[in-house]
């Protein structure tokens, strides 16, 4: 279950979930800065839900060019 998220730093997002009655910390490196504000976005709205309920999520690509 999401529980809330800690911090935005650049393009790193830091939340707390519990799972099987245990907190855990997860920290998410997002393509970009975009990436990661949406990400929390997300994480926020769905706060009390299971990361599974809130399935696929497509997040915008990143700006870094193509080899």
């Amino acid at each position: 279950m999401i529980e809330k998220v800690v911090s935005v730093l650049d393009d790193n997002v830091c939340f707390t979930g519990i799972a099987n009655g245990n907190q855990h910390t997860y920290d998410f490196k997002a393509p970009n800065e975009e990436v990661a504000l949406d990400l929390k976005k997300i994480l926020e709205s769905n706060i009390g839900r299971s990361v599974f309920s809130v399935g696929d999520v497509e997040l915008p690509m990143s700006d870094t060019p193509k080899l």
